[in-house]
């Protein structure tokens, strides 16, 4: 099986590796975060994986086709993240708030509440700092 995986990932390197992802801004209580976007499933598997750090007003944005109940571990992440789960408004309906780097082969998992259809990754701590709350909105624009 992690055979398949990384001959998945060898393949999408193929177009270039080495291209700058897409970015989007997101905007949530007046704090603007420049999400690069996680479209592909190649993009989503990886998300985060290994960064040594994220910029303060950097992040992840996940986007899938519908709402349905999610749910992200954080395999490989080495830095903790406050992970947002909207639904296809763009509203917050959950946060899973410092979730934790997992380095073993078993990892925790952090739910959705309820159907999402778009996540935001951001440093840990970040949506206690900024009083992001269940039901804030969020506003997407092109840099």
């Amino acid at each position: 099986m992690l055979k398949i995986i990384i001959a998945i990932f060898s393949l999408a390197c193929i177009n270039g590796c080495t291209a700058q992802p897409s970015t989007i801004d997101v905007t949530i209580n007046n704090v603007t975060y420049t999400a690069e976007e996680a479209i592909t499933d190649a993009e989503k598997w990886t998300g985060l994986m290994h960064r040594e750090k994220l910029g303060e007003y950097q992040a992840m944005m996940f986007f899938y086709e519908e709402e349905a109940p999610r749910a992200f571990w954080m395999k490989n992440t080495l830095i903790p993240l406050d992970i947002i789960y909207m639904d296809a408004n763009y509203n917050i309906i959950s946060i899973a708030k410092e979730a934790q780097p997992c380095k073993t082969i078993k990892c925790q998992s952090y739910p959705s509440t309820g159907p999402a259809q778009y996540i935001l990754e951001i440093n840990g701590g970040q949506s206690d700092l900024h009083n992001f709350q269940i039901g804030d909105h969020a506003d997407i624009t092109s840099p």
